[in-house]
């Protein structure tokens, strides 16, 4: 670990765990991506009657 000022360089000590971390967060990008379109079309659907 590196601190310069406020920033924090860390160093890893295997390749595979910045491997691991690019693949995550390709796999999270897409999971945000689909619940935003899920949320979207519940946001344009017509409402139903309202219940009491």
């Amino acid at each position: 670990m590196c601190a310069q000022g406020s920033t924090v360089h860390y160093h890893l000590t295997n390749p595979q765990v910045a491997e691991f971390l690019r693949v995550a967060r390709t796999v999270l990008g897409g999971v945000i991506s689909g619940q935003v379109e899920l949320l979207n079309g519940l946001l344009t659907q017509p409402q139903g009657p309202a219940r009491d």
